[in-house]
């Protein structure tokens, strides 16, 4: 017997989830999205087009949702990070955009408990 040509990493941990269908997953990722604060949305076709040989790369808001509904990264689900991804160091590369945003946002938004026992506003209207 021949494998199913597509995911089959995603295929089967969408089943071991209990998601049988793949609309069952659409409704799932739109739960979960919404529990991290996330409003998005995942038709049945994104699903039907992660489940097929060669998925795209999830833009890193899906990639969140997707890897917090399975409790695994993208690469154990059958994706394929992309070239450009490869040599990318997610923590570093968080610590990198986290740098780059402070002086961006609004002040506050990044502080820790510590920072605002210590007495460390950022503005005064803090």
């Amino acid at each position: 017997m021949h494998a199913k040509p597509g995911n089959p990493a995603l295929v089967r941990a969408r089943h071991a989830h209990g998601w049988i269908a793949q609309r069952h997953l659409s409704a799932a990722f739109r739960e979960c999205a919404s529990s991290l604060g996330l409003r998005l949305d995942v038709s049945v076709r994104q699903v039907r087009r992660w489940e097929s040989a060669n998925p795209p790369w999830p833009t890193p808001d899906y990639e969140r949702v997707l890897e917090t509904m399975f409790g695994v990264p993208l690469d154990r689900l059958g994706f394929v990070r992309p070239a450009h991804m490869v040599d990318i160091d997610p923590a570093e590369n968080e610590s990198q955009a986290f740098r780059e945003l402070k002086g961006r946002e609004q002040p506050g938004w990044w502080r820790t408990e510590s920072d605002e026992m210590a007495g460390n506003a950022l503005c005064a209207a803090c």
